[in-house]
């Protein structure tokens, strides 16, 4: 292009987008942006912003393929005890009895263990019902993960993972009346939906973009819940999703609260 000239949108065309989040490049908006917009090829939002919105990484991070794993390999233990061949199927009710919530242990019931009432609400997450409940929080926290790697890195997702857990058990102790044990990863994997809700929002407000997608998503989780509520006849603890979705967003507004606030990697860039 020669010296001098100026590009734009022609008529019909649509606007120039941003290379770095694939928004409308800043041209109109205030004289610092665009001029850092033209200089960056960037959107208003990542014009203003030293650290703009970087894409997540492309395959899981050692952490969530960790913690899946140890899920997985819990899960496979007790799916071969049950098997007639090994004839071994007290072993999934052991990990019931010793890992699982249990609500009755914060009020006056006596722990198989001494800090019991305290190592439930971890514990609870790593051991599911079944191979299918164990498979399907797993496949959701994979693909939630890789946003939340790149916005906390390992060591904040592995934090994360606890105290949306945490959280969830706590809500679920408020909340349920039953005192039925609760176990599963659900409540951490609803944390990692309530940060990518919050995410999504900052993000379309920086860009000036609509809300209704992370609507939607909230509306299609609700739905979720109901139906499968229905179909497990009540045996689902929404209470411990409620909870870890609510703990997530709090989460991530505390520690993100802005664009910038993302994981920094030793690596320094050209």
């Amino acid at each position: 292009m020669p010296s001098g000239s100026r590009s734009g949108p022609t008529p019909g065309s649509s606007p120039p987008r941003s290379r770095r989040c694939g928004g409308p490049r800043a041209i109109d908006r205030a004289p610092r942006a665009a001029a850092l917009a033209v200089a960056r090829r960037a959107c208003h939002a990542c014009a203003m912003t030293d650290r703009p919105v970087l894409p997540a990484a492309p395959r899981p991070a050692p952490i969530v393929l960790a913690i899946a794993g140890l899920c997985a390999l819990f899960e496979l233990a007790f799916t071969l005890a049950d098997l007639p061949m090994v004839g071994y199927e007290g072993l999934r009710r052991a990990a019931l009895v010793y890992g699982a919530f249990w609500p009755g242990l914060l009020q006056d019931w006596e722990p198989v263990f001494p800090g019991q009432p305290v190592t439930m609400f971890i514990s609870y997450a790593f051991l599911h019902g079944g191979f299918l409940h164990m498979l399907f929080n797993m496949l959701v926290m994979i693909a939630l993960g890789r946003e939340a790697v790149a916005r906390l890195g390992q060591g904040g997702f592995l934090l994360a993972f606890l105290i949306t857990a945490i959280g969830a058990a706590g809500t679920y102790y408020l909340l349920d009346s039953t005192g039925t044990p609760m176990l599963g990863a659900s409540g951490a994997v609803f944390g990692f939906f309530g940060m990518q809700v919050y995410w999504d929002v900052q993000i379309r407000r920086a860009r000036g973009l609509s809300l209704d997608q992370p609507v939607r998503l909230v509306i299609g989780l609700v739905v979720m819940n109901v139906l499968l509520w229905a179909l497990v006849s009540g045996m689902l603890a929404w209470q411990a999703h409620l909870g870890g979705f609510v703990t997530g967003v709090v989460l991530a507004a505390l520690v993100t609260p802005t664009l910038n606030h993302r994981h920094r990697s030793g690596r320094r860039g050209n």
